[in-house]
């Protein structure tokens, strides 16, 4: 165990036996973690688990906040733990045994992400290991190691994002205060990245992502709101066609495709406006 490191996790209506068995995992590699819950309908069972584990700090939102917005809330318990890296994890990830003990070989006050190879479950390909480190420009926040100082740098999470982008947006942050990012090659995470199946669109291959309504207004939304943000006219003009093409792909191949659309096109209004 290491006192150098704090985990967090953000749960909303999780899969209470895999939950059980990351929140154990987790308290084998570090000594606290801190469970944030946007307002789950089984929060009861969450409960008993981290009763029955122990050393897990557990802040309970009435209603879905957002994924920045439990980001933010563990790190800022982490200060008043008096943690100087953060361990963030989502509530299905499958937590590796070497997680920790690779990452505090490469920590460093220039580095403000440490993140593992994905391996993404719903594929059967298995990634490419590698000795060291390699600099990468983005990662998910799922596995990574977060230096609490660059997230105070920054000003943490952007809660305007509730769910998608938020990752990359701070990664986006943090490397504009030169901080890096490293990806560690001996430490491979296994995530499921939504709900994907292939499909064929004459000669190409085409990735269908099956998300609800929900996620497609924020992934419309979000995509405009940050190029707005961050970007120049040309990463905007990219922002729409991204957009448009979601449409398409939810026009030829999606379930759903009214209620998909009318969330996409409120998304991508509100998008223009939330600057």
């Amino acid at each position: 165990m290491t006192k150098s490191i704090i985990a967090g996790v953000v749960t909303y209506n999780p899969r209470i036996t895999l939950l059980q068995k990351n929140l154990s995992a987790l308290r084998e590699l570090v000594d606290r973690v801190i469970v944030v819950d946007n307002g789950s309908v089984n929060l009861t069972d969450i409960k008993k688990i981290i009763g029955g584990i122990g050393s897990i700090s557990l802040i309970e939102n009435q209603r879905n906040l957002g994924i920045a917005r439990a980001l933010n809330e563990i790190m800022e318990t982490a200060i008043e733990y008096e943690y100087s890296w953060v361990l963030t994890m989502d509530q299905d990830s499958v937590v590796p045994t070497n997680l920790v003990s690779e990452y505090v070989k490469y920590l460093d006050s220039s580095v403000g992400m440490l993140c593992p190879i994905i391996f993404d479950r719903n594929k059967n390909q298995l990634p490419t290991t590698y000795l060291g480190t390699h600099e990468v420009k983005e990662c998910i926040t799922s596995g990574s190691l977060v230096n609490v100082s660059a997230w105070q740098k920054v000003n943490g999470f952007d809660e305007k994002l509730f769910i998608d982008g938020v990752d990359f947006d701070f990664c986006e942050r943090i490397k504009k205060t030169n901080y890096r990012i490293l990806e560690v090659g001996t430490v491979v995470l296994s995530h499921a990245i939504g709900n994907i199946t292939m499909r064929k669109f004459f000669f190409w291959d085409v990735a269908v992502k099956n998300h609800s309504a929900f996620r497609k207004y924020y992934i419309a939304r979000n995509t405009i709101y940050l190029a707005k943000k961050n970007g120049n006219v040309a990463r905007q003009i990219k922002s729409y066609l991204q957009v448009a093409k979601q449409v398409s792909i939810v026009i030829m191949y999606e379930q759903d495709k009214k209620q998909k659309l009318i969330a996409i096109c409120r998304g991508m209004i509100e998008g223009v406006h939330d600057v």
